[in-house]
């Protein structure tokens, strides 16, 4: 017997989201958290950060 798959309900609080204060609110918090970032991570390209020379990705220290 082929189980039936349980229905998807999205809850209200995802499905009434107002949009345009969700956006607010996140760039609010992204611009907080920037405020914490200290040189040389706040100008550098993360892609420095995340690649070699070689543009092959960076070991994380273990």
């Amino acid at each position: 017997m082929k189980k039936k798959p349980a229905p998807r309900k999205q809850p209200d609080r995802v499905r009434h989201t107002d949009q345009p204060h969700l956006a607010r609110q996140l760039l609010r918090i992204g611009k907080e958290c920037a405020a914490h970032i200290n040189e040389p991570f706040r100008s550098v390209d993360h892609g420095d950060l995340l690649y070699d020379d070689k543009g092959l990705p960076r070991r994380s220290p273990a």
